[in-house]
């Protein structure tokens, strides 16, 4: 919280000081509520931010100089230093163009949950403070990150560095990795390069397994780094200070093979849990993407894909409502990533071949198959799924003949 203030009231862009006091009340006010908001509950899931909301309007009900928006939640909201007032987030949106030299999983796709996060974590790195994304798998936490730290990096000056956890890193890997971004500067000190900064983002961070005594040592090394400003030499057990680097990161919940952080680390960041998009988001998302990929198809093929996107939407959401893991079939867990391969796999395909409506429709149904039918481990379950896909594909697409 006390980060963010700093921040929105120090660093560039901020109001004068010299500002009259009626003008410079209300964006003192106005930058302590949105501080308050994310940085005492940025961590909190969705289902809890209108509670949040309510009690923090109730809490500043009497101070006028807040100037609370009427319409809308805080958390849709950022203050806007040039009209001294706070603006919807949707006026920092950009456009979006496809491009197929992008891998599908860099795409980025501007909505308001990546313009409001990626915000925050330009504004808390600006303030040299860790960021934890948290949130469930596929909700875009390292697209996010990836592509704030990318698009920012130059006019910040900052040299990102990415770092994947899995269940067997190391320690050891882990320090490697992280030697191997830096520069030496002098005996016992290494650094990011002149005038820059290093923002190391690790991916997965909860993954490395549990050793003897119940403790993650590359997440030991990370708090080592957090606490002290540096770890040791492991050749010569000589102190080597870290200059200039920033440490952010993103995990999922614990489960599936993620374990609990150690409070002595998540203590140095700011947590923000990403929340799931919601089915208009996902269809905003997807058809954005398949638009782009299918401009050069004929009139017919374009004209699918609010169809395409819909039908695959509503199949991922009943899947995951319908085909809940058991103690037998503990692998039918259905999440975003799921619905992105779907997508996917349909901009594999080539205008020479896709022309016309019952092409993509074929396509749409082969790639539902593949992603969800295949790990469907019995035949009430497939014959549930089959019977979903007629029913999706006759409500989109239109009767589909048995040809």
């Amino acid at each position: 919280m006390c980060k963010l203030i700093e921040v929105l009231l120090t660093h560039p862009g901020c109001p004068s000081m010299n500002l009259e006091r009626n003008k410079l009340n209300p964006i003192l006010a106005m930058s302590f509520v949105f501080s308050m908001i994310w940085g005492l509950a940025g961590g909190s899931i969705d289902a809890n931010w209108d509670v949040v909301d309510s009690f923090v309007r109730n809490l500043f009900d009497d101070l006028g100089d807040a100037r609370l928006p009427q319409h809308g939640d805080l958390w849709s909201c950022y203050v806007d230093m040039e009209t001294r007032r706070m603006d919807s987030w949707e006026k920092l949106l950009t456009s979006f163009t496809y491009s197929k030299d992008v891998p599908f999983f860099d795409m980025v796709v501007p909505t308001i949950d990546t313009v409001r996060f990626g915000y925050l974590l330009d504004k808390l790195l600006a303030a040299r403070h860790s960021v934890l994304f948290t949130g469930l798998t596929g909700v875009g936490k390292s697209v996010v990150a990836r592509g704030t730290l990318n698009s920012i990096a130059v006019e910040r000056g900052y040299v990102p560095a990415f770092v994947n956890f899995s269940a067997q890193t190391s320690s050891n890997r882990t320090q490697e990795m992280i030697e191997a971004k830096l520069e030496k500067k002098k005996k016992g000190v290494r650094g990011a390069p002149k005038d820059k900064r290093v923002i190391l983002f690790v991916d997965d961070l909860n993954m490395p397994k549990l050793d003897t005594y119940g403790s993650q040592p590359p997440i030991e090394l990370l708090r080592q780094f957090q606490d002290f400003g540096g770890f040791y030499d492991r050749d010569k057990l000589e102190w080597i200070e870290i200059r200039d680097m920033t440490l952010s990161a993103a995990c999922g919940p614990p489960g599936g093979g993620r374990n609990p952080l150690t409070p002595r680390l998540v203590r140095h960041f700011s947590v923000l849990a990403i929340p799931p998009p919601s089915e208009a988001n996902l269809k905003q998302i997807f058809s954005t993407i398949l638009k782009g990929f299918l401009r050069d198809f004929s009139q017919t093929v374009r004209g699918a894909t609010e169809a395409v996107v819909s039908a695959a939407v509503e199949i991922y959401v009943r899947m995951a409502k319908e085909l809940l893991p058991t103690p037998t079939k503990s692998h039918y867990v259905f999440n975003l990533r799921d619905l992105s391969k779907c997508i996917q796999g349909i901009l594999q395909c080539d205008s020479a071949v896709i022309r016309d409506k019952a092409g993509i429709t074929r396509l749409f149904m082969h790639e539902a198959l593949r992603v969800f039918h295949d790990r469907l481990i019995n035949q009430e379950d497939k014959g549930f799924f089959n019977e979903m896909l007629v029913e999706m594909t006759s409500k989109y697409f239109g009767e589909v003949s048995a040809k």
